[in-house]
Order: structure tokens, then sequence, then C-alpha cells
């Protein structure tokens, strides 16, 4: 087999926010009145500070809304930005896949593809203001000079750098203008590679055949169209991902075919591993050097009877970032190095599944009944360091359905069930944006139940 793949597409993409009335009056109760509390006991120290928009430290903790007063005595309803991202991904490649009989039993599989991929993006605003944003970190900075040498440094820097991180929201602030705050960028992402893979498969007799293969594959880099993904002089871009797979399996057909069973072993070592990360604000995607993966996998189905087959499943997978997966890297990103040592996210170490269907026939019409129970381990639903609501219980998912109908299938009645043991199960973690210390999750379907009914004409 030989073939050829192209793409060309477009994501323009125009985000506009504004600030509310009542962002001031939260961040007076969030930070002012609860985050900064341990530090605000040592603050009047720092009062004879002269604050870059006018008077002193001392006016900002006595003014009614300190938020306000940080920030010039600016209120940041009414900041608003206007951002544009635009991507153009082209892709093209090439591939053939041959099947070559070494003997009777004996087969060998090559398959090559070459793949060259380029993006470009940009990411610019047309219209924007943020006095709010740019009067408190003129401010933070002059509390930061005027806590040096004091030993209130921290104050200072918890004060100011938490009013900084609000005030100026990422997606309502001008860029281009402060530094450490966003940046416009526009930039080319370049790059091929040859993906490729081998099997050889051989068959010991009619009912059983074994498999050794080994796998190169490639998952082309990007860019993050994000506000914050230049910030600070930080690449938008983040690199292509290498997996180099080695998989060992058996096929093989028992009593007299009426069960079938299949069991393989791998191990994945993956480079530049792209994790997607939900901050609570925004996805991002970054690369983690190393990561790896192994395990091993069986699956039986059985036909017990012409109406009944069962079938069996059980998965053991140790997928987890190795201590040293910064790459040896010094001063690692914190979102890289606080993986190392973890599990990779949503893996859990061990799963298995069972089910069942039953078919029959009253007369000319025919009735079934299915089931599936699905129990995986314990797994980490976020890309976060290994906070405790990070951690997902063991679980286990019961399915049910049952129906009755035409044998030709003109009609069906079915009586169904999802998740009828009702788990609560949480599949992503995730910071609540504007709330300190605040952890939320997108919780899956809870029990569901219901008919349905289907028809054809």
């Amino acid at each position: 087999m030989v073939g050829a793949y192209i793409s060309d597409k477009d994501i323009p993409n125009r985000g506009g926010l504004g600030i509310a009335n009542n962002l001031t009056a939260n961040l007076d109760a969030m930070l002012w009145r609860f985050a900064f509390g341990p530090v605000l006991s040592a603050a009047p120290l720092l009062g004879s500070v002269p604050m870059a928009t006018g008077g002193t430290f001392a006016d900002v903790l006595a003014a009614p809304s300190p938020a306000q007063a940080f920030a010039g005595g600016v209120n940041a309803a009414g900041s608003y930005a206007q951002n544009i991202f635009t991507q153009n991904s082209r892709s093209w490649s090439v591939f053939t896949q041959n099947t070559l009989e070494l003997t009777d039993r004996l087969g060998f599989v090559l398959g090559l593809r070459w793949i060259d991929e380029r993006k470009d993006a940009a990411f610019f605003q047309p219209e924007a203001k943020n006095d709010a944003c740019f009067n408190t970190l003129a401010n933070f900075g002059a509390l930061a000079a005027g806590a040096a040498g004091t030993g209130l440094e921290q104050v200072a820097g918890t004060i100011g750098a938490f009013s900084a991180g609000f005030a100026c929201f990422p997606f309502a602030v001008p860029v281009d203008v402060a530094p450490g705050q966003p940046e416009s960028f526009s930039g080319i992402y370049d790059d091929n590679e040859l993906a490729w893979t081998t099997k050889l498969t051989y068959e010991f007799n009619d009912s059983t055949s074994g498999y050794a293969s080994f796998t190169h594959g490639f998952k082309a880099g990007g860019f993050n169209l994000d506000p914050t993904a230049a910030s600070g002089g930080a690449s938008p871009q983040f690199g292509a991902e290498t997996n180099d797979s080695f998989e060992v399996g058996l096929k093989s057909l028992l009593f007299d075919d009426r069960v079938r069973a299949n069991f393989a072993v791998w191990n994945y070592d993956l480079e530049d591993f792209q994790v997607l990360e939900f901050t609570g604000v925004q996805f991002m995607t970054f690369n983690v050097p190393n990561a790896q993966s192994h395990g091993a996998e069986l699956e039986m189905t059985a036909s017990i009877s012409q109406n009944l087959n069962l079938n069996l499943g059980y998965t053991y997978a140790d997928s987890e970032y190795p201590d040293d997966c910064d790459g040896g890297v010094p001063n690692p990103p914190a979102s890289v190095a606080s993986l190392c040592g973890a599990l990779m996210t949503n893996s859990p170490k061990n799963s298995v599944n069972l089910g069942f269907d039953y078919q029959n026939y009253i007369g000319s019409n025919q009735y079934f009944l299915s089931g599936n129970y699905r129990w995986v381990d314990e797994r980490r639903t976020s890309t976060q360091p290994n906070l405790a609501l990070d951690i997902m219980d063991a679980t286990g998912l019961l399915n049910l359905r049952g129906g009755f109908g035409s044998e030709d299938g003109r009609w069906t009645v079915e009586v169904w069930g999802a998740n009828l043991l009702d788990e609560r199960i949480r599949t992503v973690t995730f910071n609540v944006p504007l709330r300190i210390g605040a952890r939320a999750a997108f919780i899956a379907a809870p029990r569901t139940y219901g008919v349905t009914l289907r028809t054809t004409f």
C-alpha cells in the first residue's frame, strides 16, 4: 500500500473580555481581608513608603477600598481587551505499508511515513485598556523598593504580587506594555520526521499466532494561542513529541474456537511528551522531556452458548513521569519539575472490564440483555502537583441494557441504565479562577436511565 495525505487548515479566533463592576470589591474581600491576613499585621511598618501614583502605603491601608487605592484610585471596572489569534496549519505526508511472507508461517510488516508540518501563528490586539493594572504594577515596584533591606520583603512581595496578578487579568490587559505581562507574537513552526513501524508475525498453528513490533511515532508541535503564551519573553511554541514503543503479543482461539484470548506486553518511551493542562483559566500545552509507560493486557471473549457471550479484559499499566523527567536541565520549569515521579493523568495502574451479551427469540421477535462493569484503580485527575483532591479513588461503573424488537430490526424498545451504582467520579480537577486556594472538578455523569424507541421506515 502506498499513499499520500495533505491538509491545509486555518484557525481564526477573536476573544474579548471586559472587567465588570464587582472585581475591585471582590479583591478587597478576597485579598485584603482574607489572603493577606498573615502579613497585614506587619504591613503598617511600610506605611511611610511613597506610592508611585501618589500618597503613601499608609493611605492604601486606611482606604475604604485598599484594592482600588493600590491601583492608584482607579476602579478595575471597564478594563477590557480584544484578543485576536490566527494559525495556518499545513501538513503533508507520504506513506507505505508492506507485508512480506518470509515463510508459510513467518511474516514481516514494514511501514514508513514521511511527515512534514508547518504552522504559522500570531497573537495581537486591535484595542485594550487597563489603567488599574499598570498602576498596581507601579505601586508594587514602589512597595518592593521601600521594603528592601527592612526584613519586610516577603510582606511587600505577597501584597504586590497577588494584587498585580488579579488586577492584571491576562485576558483583559494591553500587550507589550509592562514586563511580565502579555506579549504579542508571531512565529513559524516547521518540522518533519520519518515515522515507521516494523512487525514480525508467526503462526504457531491454525489457532495460535504471535507478534513482536517496534514503532517510532511522531506528534507535531505547535503554538499555545493564549495571551500569556509569550509573557516575560517565553516562547509560545511547544515542541514535537516522539514515542518509541515495543510490543509483544499472542493471539489464540481455544476450545473449538469458542474462546478468543489475546495477550500483550508493551513498553513506551516518550520524549518531549505533550501535556495539556487546564489551569482553571486557560488550556496550555507544554513538553515534559521524558515519560514512560509499560504494562500488560489480557482480552478474552467466550461463546458460552449460541445465545450467550462473555468478555473479560484486564490491563496493568505503569504510566509515569520518571524522577528524571526534566531531562537533567538546570532549573526546569515548575510545571515540569512538579510532575517528576508522579503518575500520568487519568492513567490507573489496574483496570478490569467484565461484560455479557444475551440474545434469544420469542416467535419472530428477539429480546436481548447486555451488561458491562468496569473497575479502575485510583488515578490522578490533574497535571498540578499531587494535591489530595487530584487523586480519584478506585471506582466501578455498571451499565445495563435490555430490549425487545423485531427480528429484522425495524423496531426496538430498549430500557437502559448507566452508572447504576451512582459513582461520583472526578474526571478533571483544576484551580478556580480568581479564588485563592479553591479547586473545582468536572464530574462524570451520575446514575442515568431511560427508555429508547428505535424504528426504521
